[in-house]
């Protein structure tokens, strides 16, 4: 009869995989714990009523078309955001509203919006001071009357 102590080599080899699996398990729950009380994933707070609303967007998005506006739209490193408005025959747009949001992809908490003012014919302009570099997403509104002309652009601040 062998003794306890006696035990053939390699015995602890299926001990190996067990181990390897646990170490797995642990990493995997770890890494749905983050997931899950890290970020929603929603972009949006009523996704169902956008979705309910989708052929007025479209709408919109014809009538906009409809328009013949033409944008011009730069952003300089050092801060100056420019939007150029022109009519399909070339001339400018005068007498808009125009206002940028800006939002952070990565970020909720520092959402800024700015007017931009006109500085020539067609041209409007402002001077960002956003808080963190990184990229930004910009979503532009341009209101003449009933009209209304929405541009979305994403920036890179240094």
């Amino acid at each position: 009869m062998a003794m306890a102590g006696n035990r053939a080599p390699g015995w602890w080899y299926p001990w190996l995989f067990v181990g390897g699996l646990g170490i797995v398990v642990i990493v995997n729950g770890f890494l749905v714990y983050f997931a899950i009380n890290s970020w929603t994933g929603l972009s949006t707070d009523v996704p169902y009523d956008k979705g309910l609303a989708y052929n007025q967007t479209l709408d919109a998005q014809r009538q906009q078309d409809a328009l013949g506006w033409i944008v011009d739209f730069n952003h300089n490193p050092d801060g100056n955001l420019m939007v150029n408005f022109t009519n399909a025959d070339g001339s400018p747009l005068d007498g808009l509203t125009v206002v940028a949001n800006l939002y952070r992809p990565s970020q909720d908490d520092v959402d800024y919006s700015v007017d931009l003012l006109p500085v020539s014919d067609g041209v409007y302009q402002t001077k960002l001071q956003l808080p963190l570099p990184g990229l930004w997403e910009v979503h532009l509104s341009a209101n003449r009357g009933s009209d209304t002309f929405r541009l979305r652009r994403r920036i890179q601040v240094p």
